[in-house]
């Protein structure tokens, strides 16, 4: 099978109706500002920005404004907090021209408290969740963990417990 390509040249001509200048205003296409829950400035925090298929075109640790300028066509998606308990996502951020987009993000807090992600201390690293259910799939609650491995050694109403 042959393929053939062409190319074809477009010569702008003034009677066409539109003219070319030599440069436009800048601008950026998304400004962010980020506070905590509290609603104080963030220190710094990851963000990605990836486009409709989740290719990751930007990632980098952002303080609290930053902005991008500049990305390619198409609708993106801006992550916020990446590696954090809530990580947030903006959809269908667009580069228009003289449009640009202001956020304003408040992240939530870690209902989480500060988890362990290493047992250097001693410490507990990782956390054992379990489902207590009959034979049928039912949620068995109030089943008591022997021998006692947490505070609360007892399944909640859903049979579950986490320690």
């Amino acid at each position: 099978m042959r393929v053939q390509l062409r190319s074809i040249v477009l010569l702008a001509v003034g009677s066409v109706g539109f003219t070319l200048s030599a440069a436009s205003a800048e601008f950026c296409a998304v400004r962010v500002k980020i506070s905590d829950w509290d609603g104080r400035p963030i220190s710094r925090t990851s963000m990605e920005l990836a486009d409709s298929s989740g290719l990751v075109e930007l990632r980098q640790i952002v303080g609290a404004e930053f902005q991008i300028c500049d990305f390619r066509f198409g609708p993106h998606t801006l992550r916020l907090a990446v590696n954090e308990c809530f990580p947030l996502a903006v959809s269908n951020l667009e580069v228009r021209l003289g449009n640009p987009i202001t956020l304003h993000v408040t992240l939530p807090t870690c209902a989480y408290g500060s988890p362990m992600y290493g047992s250097s201390t001693g410490e507990r690293a990782c956390f054992s969740y379990f489902r207590t259910a009959t034979a049928e799939g039912e949620p068995l609650s109030q089943v008591e963990f022997s021998p006692k491995l947490d505070d609360a050694s007892l399944a909640d109403s859903y049979g579950r417990w986490q320690g």
